[in-house]
């Protein structure tokens, strides 16, 4: 007997294709990314088929999703000003566990599927612009596909971007981002009929905006120093609705100050 694949080990059958265009027009610069993505995960038919889940007679899952990736960038000399876009869609049906890939009713996923991948975002949601050090935030998204679960349901992330170089040793970068996503959070559904058995959590997108500052001073070759600031101001994506004699408890701004020292050779 062939023991039922388990979430680590799921048959994924994806197909990407993708396209980037690049061009430069006198002061102007754009970069854009689009993939179209189609396949199976057999995470439903394999894992959540079981009598412990009613013997539903799941399906494999199909995947349809897309990521379209926009930067564009006006160069002023010593200021770069810049705008950057990340638009991924989401799937808002009920499934039987938050996150969970196989258990939508229609066996069909409309979200990106990625296990491995980053994009260029917000420092606090992406962990990646000026330094890789976690916050600690619960709504992490480096992927920018999210899970549906309180890192995002898909995403839509609008950003103007700016750098400055104060002197040949000394360089300022910001960021003003909002952040949202594709679709709500995707309610419960415990007894696999496609319904929700109630509306669970708010019907908001809006993950927050986030507010980017950074400095980098270069000692000499090799050397150099970086302090970064980094707000965000929650939204209401993922707060739970409000039940009989229960307040609602509303998500917290997250904060992070960031310094560091650091030598190559």
């Amino acid at each position: 007997a062939v023991a039922a694949p388990v979430q680590d080990t799921t048959d994924t059958k994806l197909n990407m294709y993708g396209l980037n265009v690049k061009a430069k027009m006198g002061i102007a610069s754009l970069d854009l990314t689009g993939v179209l993505q189609r396949g199976k995960l057999d995470f439903g038919r394999g894992v959540n088929d079981t009598l412990a889940n009613g013997g539903l007679n799941r399906r494999d899952t199909d995947v349809e999703g897309y990521a379209i990736l926009v930067k564009v960038w006006l160069n002023f000399g010593k200021m770069k000003l810049g705008f950057n876009g990340v638009f991924m869609p989401g799937d808002d049906d009920p499934t039987d566990a938050a996150g969970d890939l196989g258990t939508q009713f229609d066996n069909k996923l409309t979200r990106f599927v990625a296990a491995d991948c980053i994009v260029d975002g917000p420092q606090i949601i992406t962990r990646r612009r000026f330094h890789t050090t976690g916050s600690g935030f619960r709504g992490e998204n480096r992927c920018g596909s999210g899970n549906g679960d309180d890192n995002g349901n898909g995403s839509q992330i609008l950003e103007l971007l700016a750098t400055y170089k104060v002197s040949k040793a000394l360089s300022l970068a910001g960021n003003v981002s909002l952040v949202s996503s594709a679709s709500k959070r995707a309610d419960q559904d415990t007894t696999g009929d496609g319904v929700a058995d109630g509306t669970t959590f708010k019907s908001s997108k809006s993950i927050g905006t986030e507010i980017d500052v950074s400095a980098k001073y270069d000692i000499y070759k090799g050397l150099w120093v970086r302090g970064t600031y980094s707000h965000l101001f929650a939204g209401d994506y993922g707060v739970a609705n409000t039940a009989a004699g229960v307040a609602t408890v509303d998500n917290d701004d997250t904060q992070m100050m960031h310094f560091e020292l650091r030598y190559t050779f």
